[in-house]
């Protein structure tokens, strides 16, 4: 009955350390880690993010096991419940106060040459494993073997641990290369289809309306400067809309009354991440797929908002009879693109679909911003 109870209260105990993580580990972010470095200080760094929220849970988890294994193997499965929870506090304590170590130090280990870097790292595991040993042998008076020991045992784990979580980052690192690479194939196959049919639309004026023609050039230049100013993959829902904007104004140059649009994104944060040029296409092909072959005013709607965790954005274009025949294979393009971009950002449970409603045509995309992708 003591057993269980120390046993018990030796659970409690842990649990209440572990809590303490996060308090530790954001003093460690705000205190050493500078704003614009937070995520990721220095692509091909040895080790992962261990700043990271999840980082302690998967580790503790993978530690836990191991002292399960060890508490097996020596005692079979008569466990001594007691031993089993002094052994994991004693455990716990050292991936703590190592993980949160490292990740004060993690812009200095960043900046130092690699071997430099896993040798400091390995330095910090060893000094906490003595510190930790000697303090444990000091107060509950074990015998002068036990530093010994377990300061041998945890330097080997850590070795492993280090090497597990260097091979690990590699692997991020390669997959990281090859989305990047991905995303801006697929979007440099965007831009030369927006601009080949702008130019084409001010080929169209020169001869008819030079001075709509001038105007709609300058525009273009606004539209380049801000479409070419960087190569990211991702940019914020207010950068995309002013792109969409300048677009607009060129064509409304073009297409005078016969185009009206209208866009509310007021549920939404515009600063809220959303794929580069993803929505700029969709519009393009609003309008030559959609108002272009009309005669009459025609409008596209565009609406913004937030349900279920997923950002959700609508755009509607009116069509006629003319527009329904014309063919869409250049939308189902530009919109195939989109959306693979799409889940290579944010994963599979990102949409993109269409729907022909008659009177009008619907382009819904739906994503999720907690499951973005590392770029």
């Amino acid at each position: 009955m003591q057993s269980e109870a120390f046993f018990i209260a030796d659970i409690m105990l842990c649990c209440i350390i572990n809590s303490a993580y996060y308090p530790l580990i954001t003093i460690a972010k705000l205190r050493f880690m500078p704003k614009q470095t937070k995520e990721n200080p220095s692509p091909g760094f040895l080790l992962p993010n261990l700043c990271a929220d999840n980082t302690l849970l998967l580790l503790l988890m993978a530690v836990q096991l191991v002292v399960i294994a060890f508490i097996v193997f020596e005692y079979g499965f008569r466990i001594d419940w007691v031993y089993f929870g002094q052994a994991s506090l004693y455990v716990q304590w050292q991936v703590i106060v190592s993980v949160v170590i490292l990740c004060a130090m993690r812009q200095r280990l960043a900046s130092m040459p690699k071997y430099l870097a896993a040798a400091t790292a390995y330095g910090i595991i060893f000094a906490v494993a003595v510190v930790i040993a000697i303090l444990v042998a000091k107060f509950m008076a074990f015998d002068r073997y036990f530093v010994a020991k377990n300061t041998l045992l945890s330097l080997i784990m850590g070795g492993l641990g280090l090497r597990y979580l260097y091979v690990q980052q590699q692997v991020v690192e390669r997959e990281r290369a090859m989305l990047q690479a991905s995303l801006a194939a697929l979007q440099a196959k965007i831009r030369p289809h927006f601009l080949f049919n702008t130019m084409n639309s001010i080929a169209s004026l020169i001869s008819v309306a030079p001075e709509k023609a001038e105007a709609m050039v300058v525009d273009l230049s606004e539209l380049l400067r801000a479409s070419l100013r960087d190569n990211m993959a991702e940019t914020t829902l207010q950068e995309e809309w002013q792109l969409c904007e300048s677009y607009l104004a060129i064509e409304q140059q073009r297409l005078g009354e016969r185009l009206r649009w209208h866009c509310d994104f007021s549920a939404l944060n515009l600063q809220t991440p959303i794929a580069t040029f993803s929505l700029q296409p969709l519009i393009e092909n609003a309008i030559y797929h959609g108002i272009q072959k009309c005669t009459d005013e025609g409008f596209i709607a565009i609406k913004g908002w937030q349900e279920a965790g997923h950002i959700q954005i609508e755009i509607t274009n009116s069509q006629c009879l003319q527009s329904k025949k014309s063919s869409h294979r250049g939308n189902r393009m530009a919109v195939e693109n989109i959306r693979l971009r799409m889940v290579k950002l944010y994963g599979e449970s990102a949409r993109l679909e269409l729907r022909d409603e008659n009177q009008h045509f619907v382009v819904h995309l739906s994503y999720n911003v907690n499951n973005k992708a590392t770029i």
